[in-house]
C-alpha cells in the first residue's frame, strides 16, 4: 500500500470527539458558540497545545487514525482539528495528536482534546508496542494523564488494543483498522471507545477515510457515530483533512477541519 505507511495519526478518532447530547457531556457541550468563535478555537487551541506539552498517525502509508502501525523510528507525525456541532447547542472542539517512533516497535505519543466552550479536556500520554503476524497488525498501549469534566479534573489510566491489515481490490488499496481504548479514571468511573476504520488510497494521492465510532462513558448512554473525511496534500509532508461526523442516538452532525503533519 503506497500512500499508507505514510500518515499515521488517530484517531484521531482519535482521540475525535463524540458528537451525541450524552457522549458529548464527557467534554461538557453546553450553549451555542458565541460570534467571535473562531478566535475562541484560536486561544483554547493554544491552551490545548500547552496542557498536551505538560504530559509530555499511519506508518502504513495513509490511515488517519492512531492504528496498529509503528510509526518507524526517528520519524514524528502531529496533528490539530476542529470540529464544530451543526446543532443550536453544538460548540467547537479542538483536537491534538502527536507521535514519534522510537524504533520499529515502539513509538510514543500525546492524545488531548478540549471543548472550547465548556473547557473539559482530557490529555493523555502514552507507549504503544507494535508487532505483526502474516499481514495482520497488531499493536497495544498504555497511557496516563488527565480528564476534566463538569470543574473537576481526575487521573486516568488507558489502557488500548488495535489491529490493522491492508488490502488491495478493484478500486485500488487501502487499510481496515480496529482501535479499542478504555480509560480508568481515579473515582472508579470509566470510558470505552471503539472505532473501525476503512481506508482507501485513492490515485491521486488523496485519502478517503469512513469510520464508524462507538463511545459509553459509564454513567452515560452509548454513543455511535459514521464520520467520513477525505484528506489530501496541500503541500510536501503537510495535509488537510475535512470531513462531517452524524450522531445517531441525537440525530446531531458536526463539520471538521485539520492539519496533518510528518517529519
Amino acid at each position: 500500500m503506497g500512500t499508507a505507511n505514510s500518515l499515521k495519526k488517530t484517531t484521531l478518532f482519535v482521540a475525535q470527539p463524540e458528537f451525541t447530547a450524552s457522549s458529548e457531556q464527557q467534554f461538557g457541550r453546553r450553549s451555542a458558540p458565541s460570534r467571535d468563535w473562531i478566535s475562541n478555537v484560536f486561544r483554547s487551541g493554544l491552551s490545548t497545545l500547552s496542557c498536551a506539552s505538560i504530559l509530555w498517525v499511519l506508518a502504513y502509508s495513509g490511515a488517519a487514525t492512531a492504528g496498529a502501525w509503528p510509526r518507524g523510528e526517528g520519524k514524528s507525525f502531529l496533528s490539530f482539528s476542529i470540529d464544530q456541532g451543526l446543532s443550536s447547542d453544538g460548540s467547537p472542539y479542538a483536537s491534538l495528536f502527536y507521535e514519534y517512533g522510537v524504533n520499529e516497535r515502539l513509538t510514543l505519543g500525546i492524545d488531548a482534546g478540549r471543548n472550547l466552550t465548556s473547557g473539559n479536556q482530557f490529555s493523555i500520554a502514552f507507549a504503544r508496542s507494535s508487532f505483526s503476524k502474516g499481514p495482520n497488525q497488531f499493536a497495544y498501549e498504555l497511557g496516563v494523564g488527565t480528564d476534566k469534566n463538569g470543574g473537576e479534573t481526575k487521573a486516568a489510566l488507558r489502557p488500548g488494543l488495535s489491529w490493522g491489515r491492508g488490502y488491495t481490490a478493484s478500486w485500488g488499496d487501502g487499510w481496515l483498522g480496529v482501535e479499542s481504548t478504555y480509560m480508568f479514571l481515579e473515582d472508579g468511573s470509566g470510558l470505552g471507545k471503539l472505532d473501525s476504520t476503512f481506508g482507501v488510497n485513492n490515485a491521486n494521492g488523496a485519502l478517503t477515510i469512513i469510520q464508524l465510532q462507538y463511545s459509553k462513558r459509564s454513567d452515560q448512554d452509548s454513543s455511535i457515530a459514521i464520520a467520513p473525511s477525505y484528506v489530501f496534500e496541500a503541500r510536501p509532508n503537510v495535509y488537510i483533512e475535512t470531513g462531517i461526523a452524524y450522531q445517531f442516538s441525537s440525530s446531531t452532525a458536526s463539520v471538521k477541519l485539520g492539519i496533518w503533519s510528518q517529519f
